[in-house]
């Protein structure tokens, strides 16, 4: 099995799994059919739940990604990422401090980082962080609260700072290519992928367009 660092480093499709989001549809279903998909990385966030759910269900997704190429995430929480042996977690700014999650996940743990401006960014580098997500991209309901950043922002900006970059916020397959234009090429992707009918089918049209880059 490749390290950590180097299956991010290979890595182009991300789906964030919110549990909110999902409704009716079955947890565990949407995990099999986008590891199916061909996903690279699946970050699981649950606003919604106590922690003694929200660790039953990490557990759970933890066994379908388990000896896979896919890694699997935590959003925000360190603790659980530690305690279901996932291979990192996914922190903003209002959540535990870099260096904290870093103690508790170790050297081997990947941590990623929400980027909504060019602060933020040079913020993550300072500290250290294996990857950053930059967005939104365009409004979303996933994060009301902020502004689009654009897509001028992405410019060189992975030469720049030396790790990945997930551009995130608003994209699914219509506006895909048009994004890759911009010299794009890793995505993170909720609502695109998630609110489909065959949550595999799209998976695999999506990441069949970035590996094509």
């Amino acid at each position: 099995m490749k390290s950590r660092r180097r299956r991010l480093k290979e890595s182009y499709l991300y789906v964030i799994i919110d549990k909110e989001i999902l409704k009716k549809k079955d947890l565990i279903s949407v995990a099999k059919s986008v590891v199916e998909g061909g996903v690279d990385i699946i970050q699981f966030r649950n606003k919604i739940s106590g922690d003694s759910e929200l660790l039953r269900e990490a557990k759970r997704l933890r066994t379908i990604t388990q000896n896979k190429d896919t890694l699997f995430i935590i959003d925000d929480r360190p603790d659980i990422a530690k305690a279901v042996d996932a291979d990192g977690v996914h922190l903003g700014r209002k959540d535990l401090p870099i260096e904290i999650a870093r103690k508790i996940l170790g050297k081997d743990g990947l941590i990623g980082f929400s980027s909504h401006s060019l602060k933020d960014i040079l913020l993550a580098k300072r500290s250290n962080v294996d990857y950053i997500s930059v967005g939104p991209v365009f409004k979303t309901p996933l994060k009301p609260e902020s502004q689009p950043v654009g897509l001028r922002l992405f410019r060189n900006l992975e030469e720049r700072i030396k790790i990945p970059v997930f551009a995130v916020g608003g994209i699914n397959f219509k506006n895909l290519k048009g994004i890759l234009k911009k010299g794009i090429k890793r995505l993170a992707i909720c609502r695109g992928i998630l609110l489909k009918r065959d949550i595999t089918e799209e998976t695999k049209k999506i990441k069949s367009v970035l590996i094509g880059i």
